[in-house]
């Protein structure tokens, strides 16, 4: 059976996921390019090259129709955020392609929206609203990739550990914080396994992931896009997963956090049904505050009419 999945936005993030889309075999999919510039064609021409390769895949262009019927939708488009600068510093630029591109988006089914585009827990905020999608049908990388980093940092760090489980929630952004509920190191608390400066150190060390990035590249690619890959491959998957990503805050936290709903990084389920959140997680006193710190941060930057 073919799949239609739309790409809105074939900036570098764009490409990198359409290539490893390309790159399947297993499964049939019509990938629609959706993007204003023009001058992405040449992009297009060049890919439409390589699957000559294999045949199994079909690629167009800003086919308004195939939107509409689109099965999975990676949502990409937002502005690039200059280096030095936080991902809040583009949010309006952001907010407007949002509501560009779904202004008048009329699906024929429920799709999936994976939410790549910075800043990611404000615009899969805006892309839930425009949508009303169903439950779990919107969801953001969020601090999926935040967690990988960590994983990476503490596995830098000490060669003689096995196992890392890091699990970051809040805000993909200043306010990302480690949940010690949810995070281990060869099976034990990362609080048994690490003092508080040494966590304080790796966690520093991965909000500034972005920046040491960017000193060399212009901009953030291949680790986004591997997690975006591998919440698509979970919602075609009979196995679920379990990550934080972005989503709207769930009626048993909304009471203990705020009213407006707004989305988080939360350590959710993803299957075929969607990104819902776990609710076996019942925040500590101190998670709490810290989730409250990243709500605040992220409804502080929201348009008015979303909240």
């Amino acid at each position: 059976m073919n799949t239609t999945i739309s790409i809105i936005g074939f900036g570098n993030i764009g490409k990198m996921i359409c290539g490893l889309l390309l790159n399947e075999k297993e499964h049939a999919y019509t990938l629609n390019v959706m993007d204003v510039n023009d001058e992405v064609q040449g992009a297009i021409l060049d890919f439409k090259h390589g699957i000559q390769i294999e045949s199994t895949h079909k690629l167009t262009y800003n086919n308004r129709e195939l939107f509409n019927q689109s099965d999975f939708i990676f949502h990409c488009a937002g502005a690039s955020v200059p280096k030095g600068e936080s991902r809040l510093y583009t949010c309006q630029q952001s907010v407007d392609i949002t509501e560009a591109v779904f202004e008048n988006f009329k699906p024929s089914k429920n799709p999936f929206i994976i939410v790549v585009a910075n800043p990611v827990e404000i615009i899969t905020t805006v892309t839930q609203q425009i949508t009303q999608l169903p439950e779990g049908h919107v969801f953001g990388t969020g601090t999926f990739l935040d967690s990988m980093r960590m994983n990476h940092v503490v596995k830098e760090d000490n060669e003689k550990v096995s196992e890392v489980k890091a699990i970051l929630l809040g805000e993909h952004g200043s306010s990302v914080f480690l949940s010690e509920q949810l995070s281990s190191v060869d099976d034990l608390p990362f609080s048994k396994r690490f003092n508080e400066e040494e966590r304080t150190s790796y966690l520093d060390k991965v909000k500034h992931a972005a920046e040491e990035i960017k000193s060399t590249q212009k901009a953030t690619i291949f680790g986004v896009c591997y997690c975006a890959i591998a919440l698509f491959e979970a919602l075609m998957s009979e196995e679920a997963i379990y990550q934080p990503v972005s989503v709207p805050v769930p009626n048993f936290l909304r009471k203990k956090l705020r009213e407006e709903s707004v989305c988080l990084s939360l350590y959710c389920k993803i299957d075929r049904n969607g990104a819902i959140p776990d609710d076996a997680y019942d925040p500590s006193a101190s998670e709490l505050e810290d989730l409250r710190r990243s709500f605040d941060v992220i409804r502080n930057c929201l348009p008015h009419k979303y909240l």
